[in-house]
């Protein structure tokens, strides 16, 4: 995976805040920054999630920038079980069906790009969300990422209150396949059972299932994160 990050931090503040700190000894920091991802080209599809709070998370506020003629970009539909695909007019000025700009693009939701140019860089803009966050689980197969700009196992990430028969499918850009993971009552599989490792800003589907193989129920991924 070709990934290149660079978080840029920076104290917020507003008129009166130093005063109201002084008093209640209660301190805020927001924290802006910008990851950089690659899209690859060629027709690849390249698998995604918003990781910041961007001041538009939309389609048009997120990949707009990057679009070129007839890149597709894919979302899961829950209630549809299926792919709902946007794709970039011929113009490169909209995109299609008409009023799709608006499709949301939260952070903690997947999405996949299909880029039919060269590769394109891709990035995203907004504020590193902190505290306890929380990504829903609400189908069997459900499209997601991480809301918090890191890297490393996901187990590290908390991602550990899973039941076995979970699985965590990630997307190969080299072999444009989906690679899948297993939770079982006591590692991952497959071995050696460190389970699934998420790159910054990378997509993944979650199957929210039991060792036989039935639905599990609605569930979430709660973990704490704070900028270091």
């Amino acid at each position: 995976m070709r990934t290149k990050t660079l978080l840029l931090v920076a104290a917020l503040s507003a008129a009166g805040l130093a005063t109201s700190m002084a008093q209640s000894n209660v301190y805020s920091l927001n924290v802006v920054g910008y990851v950089n991802r690659t899209l690859n080209g060629n027709g690849q599809y390249t698998l995604l999630a918003n990781p910041l709070q961007a001041a538009t998370n939309t389609l048009d506020g997120i990949v707009a920038s990057v679009a070129v003629p007839f890149m597709t970009v894919q979302k899961w539909n829950n209630a549809t079980v299926s792919f709902s695909t946007y794709t970039r007019n011929a113009a490169n000025s909209n995109w299609l069906p008409p009023g799709s700009g608006g499709t949301s693009l939260n952070p903690g939701e997947g999405f996949f790009v299909k880029n039919p140019s060269n590769d394109l860089t891709l990035t995203f803009v907004g504020e590193v969300l902190q505290g306890t966050l929380t990504v829903d689980f609400p189908a069997v197969n459900n499209l997601v990422g991480n809301k918090f700009p890191d890297t490393g196992l996901m187990t590290s990430m908390q991602f550990t209150n899973v039941p076995a028969g979970n699985r965590v499918l990630l997307w190969n850009e080299t072999l444009q396949a989906y690679a899948t993971y297993t939770k079982t009552t006591t590692s991952w599989l497959p071995p050696p059972g460190a389970g699934p490792s998420l790159g910054v800003a990378e997509g993944f589907f979650q199957q929210n299932l039991t060792n036989n193989g039935i639905w599990n129920g609605p569930s979430s991924w709660v973990r704490n994160a704070t900028v270091q």
